[in-house]
């Protein structure tokens, strides 16, 4: 990965919310670049349009702690850590959502809050890695043509997920169970990579739809959550089973009968091990409310909704109970995450 683009990354992360108070730690890099598709030019896939024109000169390093203030610092009575004030916290590192339609079990009765300091600069580098390297496929074009497979077609609040299966075909693996399933030759394993998120979304299946997000896909057991970012704020979700087609390897169902699934020359593939986390960094279509919220208000059903006017934008700010200076801004219909 290149250093000035990871910096470039980086520091548009620090413009839509500030670094301060944030010490960057060590942390290992698991970037690698064996089989990545590559631009010629640097890109910076999570500026919101709010850049100040930074080259990215500077490190990383020495952007966090040109920013680190000791002034609004609390300290954590029961741990001891100095903590920044809310409103000067990257947007990304306070989350106040509940995670989305697919909340499981080993998250009841916790809550999503502020970051640590340490964390919330860990959860910046690896977001910029992640960023830095799924940019590299803009559009469904670009990432068809570079071996990414749609999986799942465009579903509200989330677009397509394209996955990299390598070969990998459930009909010719004699080996599979589908009561416990492995993927050999894939990322679908039990390996957290921040950096490399297993599945690309996209804002709808023609060639020019966009990169909107991307989920990271790893297994465990059916009741431990992976590790997965720094901080408490990740809440990983399950699908319990889904359908896929023999042929393809494309969802047409989550929990259905096995008849049902059967009919549509397809396999029920018991997939209550593993676990799915979404991050929206990429671009403009961020979640301030939660980062790692599952959907998105603004991918409706019948398609992505690009003017920046229309509400759902502020339910993917404040979320989908934010006051309203209308009654009819208040209507189910507008509550889309």
């Amino acid at each position: 990965m290149q250093a000035r683009s990871l910096a470039l990354i980086l520091a548009a992360l620090m413009t839509i919310g500030s670094l301060a108070g944030c010490i960057e730690p060590e942390i290992e890099d698991h970037t690698h670049e064996e089989g990545d598709h590559a631009h010629d030019e640097d890109e910076n896939p999570i500026d919101d349009g709010t850049a100040d024109g930074d080259e990215g000169e500077d490190s990383p390093e020495g952007d966090t702690e040109d920013e680190h203030i000791d002034e609004g610092e609390t300290e954590d009575e029961n741990h001891g850590e100095h903590e920044t004030e809310p409103e000067s916290v990257p947007w990304f590192c306070n989350s106040s959502g509940m995670g989305g339609h697919h909340m499981d079990p080993a998250y009841t009765g916790m809550m999503k809050g502020q970051l640590s300091d340490d964390d919330c600069a860990i959860v910046s580098i690896q977001f910029a890695a992640a960023a830095e390297w799924a940019s590299q496929w803009p559009t469904i074009a670009d990432a068809e043509a570079d071996g990414w497979h749609m999986a799942v077609g465009y579903v509200a609040g989330m677009g397509t997920h394209h996955i990299r299966l390598n070969d990998y075909w459930m009909e010719d693996d004699v080996d599979f169970d589908p009561e416990d399933p492995e993927f050999p030759g894939t990322r679908l394993d039990g390996i957290f990579e921040y950096d490399k998120p297993e599945f690309l979304m996209y804002s709808g299946t023609d060639p020019d739809s966009e990169l909107v997000g991307f989920a990271w896909y790893v297994k465990t057991d059916s009741t431990t959550p992976p590790p997965g970012f720094a901080g408490a704020n990740d809440w990983w979700h399950r699908h319990l089973s889904l359908c896929f087609t023999n042929d393809s390897f494309l969802v047409v169902g989550e929990e259905l009968e096995d008849e049902t699934c059967d009919s549509a020359n397809g396999t029920n593939v018991h997939l209550q091990d593993y676990w799915m986390s979404h991050a929206w960094i990429y671009g403009n279509w961020l979640q301030q409310h939660d980062v790692f919220a599952n959907h998105h208000p603004c991918l409706p059903e019948d398609g992505p909704l690009t003017d920046e006017n229309d509400m759902c934008w502020m339910d993917a700010m404040h979320g989908a109970d934010h006051e309203m200076d209308d009654e009819e801004g208040s209507d189910d219909e507008n509550q889309h995450s």
